[in-house]
């Protein structure tokens, strides 16, 4: 066990002198441990998942989910044909724990989640840039912070492609001093419903660990904005008008898609 904390104590130097002296770069990947002395995707668990994303949270679903807000699920590999475009350094989620779709899902009554993902910029960050590849089953588009910045415009998932969708180029103005997150709406015609992304932010002045948890907990950092810190009810309101502004976008490209077909 000394050993063990000795360890610890001895990467959490390394990761925090890396973060003093300025390099910073964190995994937004789906379905990876971003604890400290893992940085791994998790095991493959069991076809009904026992394995929670502790990083990537669910905040809203349709059919809702129970609990309506928590971790994401880690899917079971391999899933029909979403095991052979696995990308890298991640797995496939859902808020659900099978890849199944709820019931009664349709292309006319599709089932949807919002996800998210926080990581923390220090006042006087530097030089941040975001980038990822993404599939999703049935289609899935991507907003960093508010809708007005898009990073992945409403798509077809790509699931069983070979080339998985890739994000637009950040714009450094989409970044602000203090928790930043990447929300991804991922929407489903039935069958089956996952996401899976992988990539990373980097910046100078990027803290070594994202948001944990539905409280997004940056322990064992604190994500500060300076003189003043957003509050949890103050994220929550930000959530609620994300999730607003994302099903309104949502509505408007289902509609455009069945008036094609």
């Amino acid at each position: 066990m000394k050993r063990m904390n000795l360890m610890v104590a001895i990467f959490g130097l390394l990761i925090f002198s890396s973060f003093a002296m300025g390099l910073g770069q964190v995994e937004l990947s789906t379905g990876f441990d971003n604890t400290l002395i893992v940085q791994a995707p998790y095991p493959n668990p069991p076809v009904v998942s026992n394995q929670p994303d502790n990083y990537w949270i669910n905040i809203a679903s349709f059919p809702t989910t129970n609990p309506a807000v928590g971790p994401a699920w880690v899917l079971h590999s391999p899933q029909a044909s979403w095991w052979s475009v696995l990308l890298p350094n991640s797995r496939w989620i859902s808020a659900w724990k099978t890849a199944a779709s709820p019931s009664l899902t349709t292309v006319l009554n599709p089932a949807y989640t919002i996800f998210k993902k926080g990581f923390c910029l220090q006042r006087g960050f530097q030089n941040a840039s975001l980038s990822f590849k993404a599939r999703g089953d049935n289609n899935i588009n991507a907003y960093l912070n508010t809708t007005l910045n898009p990073v992945l415009p409403p798509s077809s998932g790509q699931w069983n492609s070979a080339a998985p969708l890739q994000s637009l180029p950040s714009n450094p103005a989409w970044f602000r001093v203090g928790p930043n997150y990447l929300y991804v709406y991922a929407e489903d015609d039935g069958g089956l419903m996952g996401f899976d992304l992988s990539g990373t932010v980097s910046a100078l002045g990027l803290l070594p660990t994202p948001a944990m948890g539905t409280n997004g907990s940056f322990a064992p950092c604190s994500c500060s904005t300076g003189p003043v810190t957003r509050s949890a009810t103050e994220v929550g309101d930000n959530d609620a008008k994300m999730i607003r502004e994302i099903l309104k976008i949502a509505a408007a490209q289902r509609a455009a898609r069945q008036t094609r077909q």
